[in-house]
């Protein structure tokens, strides 16, 4: 069974809107855990952080549309591990 999250950032408020599923995966409740960049960033494989980051600032200087980025649980199992 996929677990599917997803989120949205508001670039300009600097708000992140994480969905149930996304804390779920990250093992976190969302009553007490704070949906931030720095948050989500944590949870990309130091391997993977470049990549991330790069494609996020390629992204931002594009126009305006929707990204998708794909993490596989594996590295989150690694992160957590």
């Amino acid at each position: 069974m996929a677990h599917i999250g997803s989120w949205k950032w508001d670039i300009i408020t600097g708000e992140l809107y994480w969905s149930d599923e996304i804390y779920r995966i990250f093992g976190l409740n969302p009553q007490e855990s704070k949906a931030t960049y720095n948050a989500f960033f944590n949870y990309i494989h130091p391997n993977d952080r470049d990549f991330v980051d790069t494609t996020i600032k390629k992204k931002l200087c594009m126009e305006s549309s929707p990204m998708t980025l794909t993490i596989g649980l594996s590295q989150l199992m690694e992160k957590s591990a």
